[in-house]
């Protein structure tokens, strides 16, 4: 470590702090009877900060059967094989997986002191990791990892303000979580049944209202247009441009972007590609879990380009544009997207012409508006507390920073 700490702090292996350690074990999976008992056995989609349950047990049986042990709660457990550094506390007894290491603190290392650290310099257990296909980290290199404990009272309060800031942040979490599966909810009862509707059709789409009509997405847009190819740069040299990658779960990512030239040296008219405000861009060209994502783009104060990979698409004037990126995100036109989609070594694809032959749902023009308001507004009330899970987020990663290396003190009185 090359970080100045506080005097009476101890810089030593991880070793100094423990009583034990160990990898976890997998026990026969052909034989049934090792699973399905009362023994929680972790795999990394169960560790986060308190583990209290599992997704899959071990039977008494299983656990014999396998290298794992038994932990006690209080122990640390780290994840030290496939995706190393994620970390939590167990709070019941429980076995783990192989390359899940359990660590038991001695009486001079509070398990949530040790948590925060790991959390805030898993830089540091990358650095001790080795393995040509799959990189890992043994126990006996792990012991040897050089930890900064504070004396035990300056632990506690570190913990404790870090642990508070924490359960903050999981109850907005929550609240974001319960906003999403609302939003979810109501779009697909919106976008299949309608605002207030008492007679219904069948259709090839299934069951809509009776004054709803069915179109293919070649009558809903009037521009469907690929962007432009090029090896861009990272500094500014001219025009933004968005690629796939700006292109996320929660709409346009401009926080990063890449450039090219105002004037292209190829004799391209960069013009054509310029972007306006309500375009929807559209990965048609990506990974198999990227292809099909979508965003309404909106003016960052600068004119803006696209890249080849991505369709920018325009309603036509008989819809709304924003109903039109709904549709594009419900279930029934993201299947739709994944029967056209091609699979290839590198990445997949779809062609404009699959995708104008998509059938889509159409309400009258003043119903589409209707609805678009009732979802996008549940977006702003997202949106808003989202700035405050990054507002604890961002502080929490500050706190750490400051208390973990001793540069900000805390009083233990």
């Amino acid at each position: 470590m090359s970080e100045k700490f506080p005097k009476d702090w101890k810089i030593k292996p991880l070793g100094s702090f423990i009583k034990n350690i160990g990898d976890g074990g997998t026990p026969s999976t052909s034989d049934q009877s090792n699973f399905g008992g009362g023994i929680p056995w972790i795999v990394i989609s169960d560790i986060q900060r308190e583990i209290w349950k599992t997704k899959t047990t071990l039977s008494e049986k299983g656990l014999k059967k396998s290298s794992s042990k038994l932990w006690k709660p209080q122990t640390v457990i780290l994840s030290t094989g496939a995706t190393i550094g994620q970390v939590g506390i167990a709070k019941t007894k429980l076995a783990t997986k192989q390359g899940i290491t359990g660590i038991e603190c001695d009486d001079n290392l509070l398990p949530e002191y040790l948590y925060y650290f790991l959390k805030n310099n898993k830089h540091l257990l990358l650095s001790l990791s080795q393995g040509s296909t799959i990189e890992e980290i043994r126990a006996p290199t792990l012991v040897k990892l050089n930890v900064s404990i504070p004396p035990l009272p300056e632990q506690k309060k570190i913990a404790s303000i870090l642990t508070s800031v924490d359960d903050v942040i999981e109850k907005i979490q929550a609240q974001i979580n319960k906003l999403q599966d609302l939003k979810k909810a109501i779009m697909n009862e919106l976008l299949t049944r309608g605002i207030v509707h008492t007679e219904f059709k069948d259709s090839d789409l299934g069951r809509i209202p009776k004054n709803w009509i069915i179109k293919n997405f070649s009558e809903v847009t009037s521009l469907i247009k690929s962007g432009l190819s090029r090896k861009l740069s990272h500094q500014d040299i001219g025009l933004p441009i968005i690629n796939s990658g700006n292109i996320t779960k929660d709409g346009l990512d401009t926080t990063e972007l890449k450039y090219w030239y105002l004037t292209d040296p190829q004799g391209e008219n960069t013009e054509n590609y310029f972007l306006d405000e309500g375009d929807i861009l559209l990965n048609f060209i990506n990974s198999i879990s990227q292809i099909g994502k979508s965003c309404i783009f909106r003016d960052i104060g600068r004119s803006t380009i696209y890249t080849t990979n991505i369709f920018r698409i325009k309603s036509n004037k008989c819809f709304s544009s924003k109903f039109l990126f709904l549709l594009m995100n419900h279930d029934k036109f993201q299947k739709e997207i994944q029967l056209i989609t091609k699979p290839a070594v590198n990445q997949a694809s779809f062609t404009k012409d699959e995708l104008l032959k998509i059938r889509v749902q159409v309400p009258p023009i003043e119903e589409q508006k209707k609805i678009e308001n009732i979802i996008f507004s549940l977006d702003d009330e997202i949106s808003t507390i989202t700035k405050k899970f990054n507002k604890y987020f961002f502080l929490k990663k500050s706190l750490m920073q400051d208390l973990l290396t001793g540069k900000v003190r805390v009083s233990v009185n």
